[in-house]
């Protein structure tokens, strides 16, 4: 659930929002090895849940100027089977809950022409975040991370797509295995790899996706098409050659985990089909430096 006002003020710099999560699960990814999640499932238990509630105030002083803060509160909880049998480590110390507050702090500044496909400018992201405010004790991080996203525009049909994104985290004692992610989750991966996950403290990456337009069209479908904002559909089709790069920092779990401190390199070729100028749907055929190699499909829908 999400309740937004975005404008406080009458200038229109000053935004809020609020979040409330709630759910049970009786599947649990429990841990990590070589590099794949493994699941539990227990259909007469629930061996998950999870309680999320944030306040987010925004700040834009100037139009391509963003600075967003956050207050949250997270609480985890686990049958006792996942710490006795399964992990341990999954909260530390054979705890079967962990909850905490965070603050975040997020600067953006975002210089891009169209934002779901840019074919030129940049965006540089940087926030911090220390999760655990000293008032449960059960959690202690403190990490920053930055992006930057960087395109160019050669002509009408040739562009550079170049993405980088670091994480180091301040706190290099042990953490606990649910707060101790790295790629392969929530759309951070290197291509080639989308099979596994990479857990660990710090990790730094490059992406890079040069693109060549081989198709444009507008179509209209009149009184085929029922609801009017799709009555005319635009569409541009990419040719996409996909070279990745990184490296994730894990000393907790490496020894199990063998795609961990080393450098990967990942990439290949695809397809990326723009459509309604906000919609975009990616066919990618990817191979890693393990020689394997896939074909993959991801559609995005800027919101």
């Amino acid at each position: 659930m999400r309740y937004s006002y975005p404008f406080l003020n009458k200038a229109q710099t000053l935004g809020f929002s609020a979040k409330a999560f709630f759910a049970r699960a009786k599947e649990i990814g429990y841990k990590t090895a070589g590099n794949k999640l493994l699941f539990y499932r227990d259909e007469n238990n629930f061996l998950l849940k999870r309680i999320r509630g944030s306040f987010s105030f925004n700040y834009r002083p100037k139009l391509f100027e963003y600075h967003n803060f956050e207050i949250a509160y997270r609480k985890y909880s686990t049958d006792n089977y996942v710490q006795q049998e399964l992990n341990p480590n999954f909260f530390l110390a054979d705890k079967n809950s962990q909850q905490y507050f965070y603050l975040d702090y997020e600067f953006i500044f975002d210089r891009r022409d169209i934002k779901p496909y840019p074919m030129h400018g940049y965006q540089l992201t940087a926030s911090i975040r220390k999760e655990g405010l000293g008032i449960f004790k059960e959690r202690n991080g403190l990490f920053t991370t930055a992006v930057l996203d960087k395109y160019f525009s050669f002509n009408k049909r040739w562009s550079l797509e170049l993405n980088a994104k670091a994480k180091f985290s301040f706190i290099r004692n042990w953490h606990p295995f649910n707060n101790y992610k790295a790629l392969g989750y929530e759309g951070d991966f290197l291509r080639g790899y989308e099979l596994y996950v990479m857990d660990g403290l710090d990790y730094f990456y490059l992406k890079s996706s040069f693109r060549i337009k081989i198709f444009e069209k507008i179509y209209e479908f009149n009184r085929m098409m029922p609801v009017k904002a799709f009555k005319v559909m635009p569409i541009k089709i990419f040719f996409t050659i996909n070279n990745d790069t990184g490296y994730i920092n894990d000393p907790q779990l490496g020894e199990i985990n063998p795609l961990g401190n080393k450098w990967l390199w990942g990439g290949g070729i695809g397809l990326n089909f723009v459509l309604y100028y906000d919609k975009v749907i990616r066919l990618e055929y990817s191979f890693n430096q393990l020689h394997e190699r896939g074909l993959f499909f991801q559609y995005t829908l800027s919101l």
